[in-house]
């Protein structure tokens, strides 16, 4: 029996889609595996994957493939999405982002993940979050992956419900923790703190404890911490702040402020933790009203 050629297989996927697609996990394996590897550099290409880039399409929002960067493997069955995140009543860029989805390990990299400040503050990162996991939910991912640093936020991922990935970054952070405690005079009992979430929220809720990462810079004996990289403790910190728009004096929760100041970790979030998912469903739905008055165009009042 002859091969088919790319343009049958295309056809093909687009006619089981119509018929409708029980199991769009087993779905998306059989497409990769009738494909092979490919660069999904093609309008075609990517419409035989449009449930993919559809999940990190929130509401309000479009996201514009960057052909080059898409792209399927055979090995472990992965697909990597990479695009822009277009404002489209306001037509504007937004951000970018990158996944990496492993559909044999049930895994989802989240590699990459920029937003410009106004949506920042709009809360788009749990919105885009929220939608995808819906999709993770269908294709049997059991757990995404993220890296918390300096831009996206060691404090943030944390705040959304991503836990350590291992116990050497969950060590750093307790350290970092308990080492900037200690230096303000122990104003909190950390001594039960463990998941990252803890830590993010430290201080925020009564009693409620505030310092600033001009205090810490203070107080903090001079010791060598490695994710300083070498600078000095005020130079350092005030990148940090600039990273995250904040004053160098301006009063935060002590937890935000330990997380934020301390050293990079990896963390994931276990899909099928119930009460996690409750949390940022919560949290999503708050911050979707945000993230809907932004996209509304600017003259929409006038």
């Amino acid at each position: 029996m002859a091969a088919r050629s790319e343009d049958q297989v295309l056809r093909d996927i687009g006619g089981r889609r119509v018929g409708g697609i029980a199991d769009l996990g087993a779905d998306l394996k059989r497409r990769i595996d009738e494909l092979g590897d490919l660069v999904l550099d093609a309008v075609e290409r990517q419409q035989a994957f449009a449930e993919v880039f559809d999940a990190f399409r929130p509401p309000h929002f479009d996201l514009f493939p960057l052909p080059d960067e898409c792209a399927i493997a055979v090995s472990g069955h992965t697909i990597r999405v990479a695009g822009v995140i277009v404002d489209t009543a306001n037509r504007q860029v937004v951000g970018q982002l990158v996944r990496t989805i492993g559909l044999d390990e049930g895994i989802a990299s989240h590699d990459f993940l920029s937003l410009q400040q106004p949506y920042r503050d709009n809360g788009l990162t749990p919105v885009l979050l929220w939608q995808s996991f819906g999709f993770y939910d269908a294709v049997g991912v059991f757990a995404a992956l993220v890296h918390a640093a300096l831009q996206t936020g060691r404090w943030y991922w944390g705040r959304l419900g991503f836990e350590f990935i291992s116990p050497r970054f969950r060590n750093d952070v307790r350290r970092w923790g308990r080492a900037v405690n200690a230096a303000l005079g122990e104003p909190l009992d950390v001594s039960t703190l463990s998941e990252a979430r803890q830590w993010a929220l430290a201080g925020s809720t009564p009693p409620v404890v505030e310092t600033t990462l001009e205090e810490i810079a203070r107080a903090m004996p001079r010791a060598r911490w490695a994710h300083f990289r070498g600078q000095s403790f005020g130079s350092y910190l005030g990148v940090v702040a600039d990273a995250n728009r904040l004053r160098f004096d301006q009063r935060i929760p002590l937890g935000r402020a330990i997380m934020l100041s301390g050293p990079d970790w990896g963390g994931f979030f276990p899909l099928r933790d119930v009460a996690r998912r409750r949390q940022l469903e919560l949290y999503a739905r708050s911050k979707l009203r945000q993230v809907a008055a932004a996209a509304a165009p600017r003259d929409a009042a006038s």
